[in-house]
């Protein structure tokens, strides 16, 4: 690794590492806690949690991770470490990536930004739910996607097809060969 290129660029011994993938994973775990016991919005869970994730001790966080009946992920989709800091890796494709008739399900929504997730709660577009691309316009143009199955209506004005710009589309994340089986969500389904 180049200094010049990365001068503010830190490297973390096991010690260090071990200690941010538990402060990840508190976080994480406050998150699905908030959400399901607590029933904050998932717009609202991430500030909360910021407020929480120092002041929390192992013995609490394992507790919550029982109670939220050990999630995987958090609401956003992002995966949880474990107790002993290991992150899995998982392999996701931004819905931008995509190409017409191409699809999988919704795994991760990657801001944290409140309006950014309202919007897509209000259009069902939670982690776990299918995604199809129907039509992609030239030019960076909007992207036009199949929420759930055809002729599901989905969201709150009762339409599954959604038309996003391709700066929202780059920040959800899509796996072609996982299912929502394979996520134990901090989501209340």
């Amino acid at each position: 690794m180049d200094p010049a290129l990365y001068p503010f660029w830190v490297k973390l011994e096991n010690q260090g590492r071990l200690a941010a993938l538990q402060l990840i994973r508190r976080h994480r775990l406050l998150e699905v806690f908030l959400m399901q016991v607590m029933k904050f919005s998932w717009d609202q869970v991430d500030v909360e949690s910021h407020r929480l994730e120092h002041a929390i001790s192992m013995g609490f966080a394992d507790r919550m991770d029982a109670l939220c009946g050990y999630p995987t992920h958090c609401p956003h989709g992002d995966p949880i470490p474990t107790k002993e800091g290991y992150m899995p890796h998982e392999e996701l494709v931004p819905l931008s990536e995509l190409q017409p008739d191409q699809g999988g399900y919704l795994w991760r929504i990657a801001t944290d930004d409140a309006h950014i997730l309202r919007y897509l709660g209000q259009r069902n577009l939670i982690p776990g739910q299918k995604i199809t691309v129907l039509a992609i316009a030239p030019f960076k143009g909007p992207i036009t996607i199949q929420v759930g199955d055809r002729g599901e209506a989905l969201d709150a004005a009762g339409d599954s097809t959604q038309v996003f710009g391709v700066e929202l589309a780059t920040l959800l994340h899509v796996t072609l060969d996982k299912t929502p089986e394979d996520m134990r969500s901090g989501w209340p389904y």
